[in-house]
């Protein structure tokens, strides 16, 4: 009996896959001959790239059910669609509206922050307070008693952020990086925590 790739992908929760060893999953699907005792010269390389595929899926899928955004930062970042309605002009002459770009790379990147900060650098970062920034740009604004961070998501497309922390006394953060290279801004943020 030859096994496809098909018999072994049509299980029906994934759950169940990544939460025990292959071997027990077959057992528990009925799988147990085809997987353990069909000999492997039948399907080498079919076989390879399903144990490939599932273990890339198997990884995602811990990444994802260990990192959750808080229902605090989720609330933060929902509230902070109220920007968007602020338009040019909004506090005087020549200041800018924010664009619905803008607001989903500070979503995109506030999400990303703290989910590296979870899982990458092993700590919980705090909720920040959203705020219009200038020229079209938003700030992130993290007030704690042994430190203060601001950040700056520009409105324009190069992906350049600004930052500016200080913990009271022992070391002052300021600088600018692109919007995915946030490893200073984490490190620091981890030795306060």
């Amino acid at each position: 009996m030859k096994v496809s790739r098909t018999t072994f992908i049509q299980v029906p929760e994934k759950e169940q896959i990544f939460q025990s060893n292959l071997s027990k999953f077959c057992k528990e699907k009925g799988y147990y001959r085809a997987c353990l005792i069909q000999p492997l010269l039948d399907f080498p390389e079919e076989l390879g790239k399903f144990f490939f595929e599932l273990a890339s899926l198997a990884f995602k899928n811990r990444k994802q059910k260990i990192f959750n955004i808080s229902e605090e930062l989720r609330a933060e970042i929902e509230s902070s669609k109220n920007i968007l309605e602020l338009k040019e002009g909004w506090e005087g002459k020549g200041s800018k509206g924010y664009k619905i770009e803008t607001w989903r790379k500070l979503e995109s990147f506030l999400i990303n922050l703290n989910r590296r900060a979870n899982l990458q650098y092993t700590f919980q970062l705090k909720t920040p307070q959203i705020y219009p920034g200038t020229d079209g740009g938003i700030d992130l604004h993290w007030k704690e008693d042994n430190y203060e961070l601001f950040l700056s998501i520009p409105e324009e497309d190069d992906d350049v952020i600004s930052y500016y922390g200080d913990d009271y006394g022992n070391y002052v953060l300021e600088g600018s990086s692109d919007i995915n290279d946030v490893d200073v801004i984490l490190s620091w943020l981890k030795k306060l925590h």
